[in-house]
C-alpha cells in the first residue's frame, strides 16, 4: 500500500500533541466494526467478505476554535487486495450560530486498485436560526477533488443547501430544504469512450465541463407516543444544465465499487423513505428504515453484457433499501472512558438496472463499538 503527501497530517498531529502538552487534554474515539456483506461491491455475481474496520479521532476545542485528525483502516478478510487506509485534518471555528471549517483527507488503496486513490479540500459555512418558531440550517461548501491515477476526474463542487423546520403542539415536525449542487470538470477535455466494463472504465468524451443539479425535498415526522415515532420523507432530483457524466467524487465508503460511476449529481428522479423509531427499555434505540429511490442518468448509456456498451438507451435504476438497527450509550464519565457506545445494523439492498454492471444485490451485518475518552 502507498503512503505518502503525509507532511501535512504530521504537522497537524505534531501542532496538537503540543496543545495537549501545553494548555489541556484533547478528547480521543476509538471505534471498530466488522461484519458480513455479501456484495461488498455491488457487482452482478456476489462474492462476500467478512470485514473488519478500525477508526481513531482526536479532536481540541479551545474557545471558539477547534481542530482533528482522523483515521480509518479497512480490511476484507476474503479480498485482502481491498484493503485501504483513510485519514482526514480539519480545524474549525465556531459561534452560537455560525461554524466555519476547513479539512483535507485522502484515501490510500494497494496498488492494484490505486485508481481509487484521491486527495479532498474542503471549506464551509453553516449557519443557524429561527423566525417565528420556524427553525433554519443554511450549508454552503466549496471542495476540490484530486485523483492520484485518473486526472480526468478531478473536479470543484460548489454547494449550497437550506433545511428549514417547524414543530406543533400535535407533536408533529415539518421539514422543508433544497440543495444546488455544480460541480465543474478540470480535466474533462480529455475524457475518452472505452467500453471494457465497470472495472476499466466507460467514460464518454464530451465537451461539457459542469453540471448542475438541484434537490428538493419535504419531510414529516410524528410522535406516535412517548416513546414511538414515525417519518416519511420524499426527495426530487433535476439536473438543470450540463452534462450528467457518469464521474463522481470518491468518498469513505467502500460498499460501491462503482464510485467513479456512481456520482450523486450525475443522475436525477425521486426517492421516498419510511423510518420508524421505537426507545426500548433501558434506552435502547430501535430504528427501521425503508428506501425507494428512482434513478435516470441521462449522459449513461447501459452495459449490455459484461463488456458490450450501448450508447442508444440511457441507464435507469430502481433501487430499495431496507435497514435495521439497535443502539445503546453507555455513560461512563465516572471512569476515564466517557461514553460507551455499541449499534448492530442489518441492511438489505436491492438495485434493478437495465444496465448490466449495476444489477445487483447484497446483504450486511454489523457490529460497531465506540469508545470516548
Amino acid at each position: 500500500m502507498k503512503i505518502r503527501n503525509f507532511f501535512p497530517t504530521i504537522l497537524v498531529v505534531l501542532f496538537i500533541s503540543c496543545i495537549q502538552q501545553s494548555i489541556a487534554q484533547p478528547t480521543f474515539s476509538i471505534s471498530t466494526s466488522n461484519g458480513y456483506n455479501s456484495n461488498p461491491f455491488n457487482l452482478p455475481v456476489e462474492s462476500g467478505s467478512f470485514i473488519n474496520s478500525l477508526e481513531m479521532g482526536i479532536e481540541y476545542d479551545y474557545k471558539n476554535f477547534g481542530i482533528g485528525y482522523y483515521t480509518d483502516y479497512t480490511l476484507f478478510q476474503s479480498i485482502s487486495e481491498r484493503n485501504f487506509f483513510w485519514h482526514q485534518a480539519g480545524g474549525w471555528y465556531s459561534t452560537e450560530n455560525t461554524l466555519f471549517g476547513v479539512y483535507s483527507e485522502q484515501r490510500i488503496n494497494k496498488s492494484d486498485y490505486d485508481y481509487f486513490d484521491y486527495t479532498f479540500f474542503n471549506t464551509y459555512l453553516n449557519y443557524k436560526g429561527e423566525s417565528n418558531s420556524v427553525y433554519y440550517l443554511f450549508n454552503s461548501s466549496v471542495s476540490y477533488t484530486s485523483y492520484d491515477e485518473l486526472p480526468e476526474l478531478n473536479n470543484l463542487l460548489i454547494n449550497f443547501r437550506l433545511r428549514t423546520s417547524k414543530s406543533f403542539d400535535t407533536k408533529t415536525t415539518l421539514i422543508f430544504g433544497g440543495t444546488f449542487n455544480n460541480k465543474h470538470y478540470s480535466n474533462s477535455e480529455i475524457l475518452t469512450f472505452n467500453p471494457r466494463g465497470r472495472r476499466t472504465g466507460g467514460f464518454v468524451q464530451s465537451s461539457a465541463t459542469s453540471i448542475s443539479q438541484l434537490n428538493l425535498y419535504g419531510r414529516i415526522s410524528q410522535s406516535v407516543w412517548e416513546n414511538f415515532g414515525i417519518a416519511a420523507q420524499y426527495t426530487y432530483k433535476n439536473i438543470l444544465s450540463g452534462t450528467g457524466k457518469d464521474l463522481s467524487n470518491l468518498n469513505l465508503a467502500y460498499n460501491d465499487e462503482s464510485q467513479i460511476f456512481e456520482d450523486p449529481v450525475s443522475n436525477e428522479g425521486y426517492s421516498f423513505n419510511f423510518q420508524i423509531t421505537q426507545i426500548l427499555p433501558y434506552q435502547v434505540k430501535l430504528q427501521g428504515n425503508y428506501y425507494f429511490n428512482s434513478k435516470l442518468y441521462p449522459a449513461q448509456g447501459i452495459y449490455l453484457d459484461k463488456e458490450n456498451f450501448d450508447e442508444s438507451v440511457m441507464r435507469e435504476d430502481k433501487q430499495e433499501i431496507i435497514m435495521v438497527s439497535a443502539a445503546k450509550t453507555f455513560d461512563l464519565s465516572w471512569s476515564s472512558i466517557s461514553q460507551f457506545t455499541f449499534m448492530l445494523q442489518y441492511s438489505n439492498t436491492v438495485n434493478n438496472s437495465n444496465s448490466y454492471w449495476y444489477n445487483y444485490m447484497n446483504n450486511s451485518v454489523s457490529l460497531t463499538l465506540k469508545l470516548d475518552f
